[in-house]
């Protein structure tokens, strides 16, 4: 009977245990994500973000803020690829940019791939991530072409403070 006292236990430690770290992570990727969003929404990325979309709508690729725009959504792959922040918490906050800046950028990455072939791979694997999710959605996995100059038309007039 001690026995079974034991076990049962150690077998309520361990849940709770998983239970508490399984809540902890969730409490480190919901700082993250809020740190993200924080950063994505500053005024100098606003900026940033205002100026590449304008240089994307002119067909203008010596466009440096795309590739600080596309080195922030790196960033973000990275912590999906190390674990660091679910998938599914990247694709709620950050999926409708991310998607459409990467299909927006295809001509200037594949300038940059030229010299550098692995240039924002990381962006084009969430991507794909993303896409796959909304597949299970059963949600369009491509983005219009009328849909991406909407898009960038709406970031190029972004009013930043």
């Amino acid at each position: 009977m001690e026995t079974l006292i034991g076990f049962v236990s150690v077998a309520i430690a361990v849940i709770a245990l998983r239970m508490e770290t399984k809540r902890s992570r969730l409490a480190i990727q919901a700082d993250v994500l809020f740190r993200l969003d924080e950063r994505f929404s500053s005024e100098h990325m606003r900026k940033t973000r205002q100026t590449a979309a304008q240089k994307l709508t002119s067909g203008d690729l010596d466009n440096e803020e795309l590739s600080d725009v596309l080195d922030f959504f790196s960033n973000i792959a990275f912590m999906v690829k190390a674990d660091a922040l679910d998938t599914q918490l990247a694709f709620d906050a950050f999926e409708y940019w991310l998607v459409r800046y990467w299909y927006a950028s295809q001509d200037y990455v594949r300038q940059a791939r030229q010299y550098d072939s692995g240039s924002w791979a990381s962006v084009e694997y969430l991507v794909a991530r993303f896409e796959q999710i909304k597949e299970r959605q059963k949600a369009p996995r491509t983005v219009s072409a009328d849909a991406l100059k909407h898009f960038l038309t709406e970031e190029a007039g972004r009013k930043v403070a």
